[in-house]
């Protein structure tokens, strides 16, 4: 799906076992219900080098590019020993 594109859903069902005398429904079935939904653009970051650093502290900074489709945006870090990171920091709302 592409971002900010407009989607019409519907459902449709079709019967899993049509030989099954248990099996009540037998054929596809198409249903009225639609609904439309518009895929929202993700905001966009940059995040930029880490500075005074030192055994026990590090300052991070990044800046929100573009806030996307979607507002209010909540914006953090994410930090830690591997790319697993494991820790996160407090979420600011922009």
């Amino acid at each position: 799906m592409a971002f900010n594109t407009n989607y019409i859903v519907g459902i449709s069902t079709a019967a899993a076992d049509t030989a099954s005398p248990a099996n009540h429904l037998a054929g596809a079935y198409t249903s009225n219900f639609k609904t439309q939904a518009i895929v929202p653009a993700p905001p966009a970051v940059v995040t930029l080098a880490a500075t005074s650093i030192t055994n026990n502290t590090v300052t991070l900074s990044g800046n929100l590019t573009s806030l996307g489709t979607t507002t209010p945006v909540n914006v953090s870090f994410e930090y830690g020993y591997t790319t697993a990171y494991g820790k996160t920091t407090a979420a600011q709302q922009v």
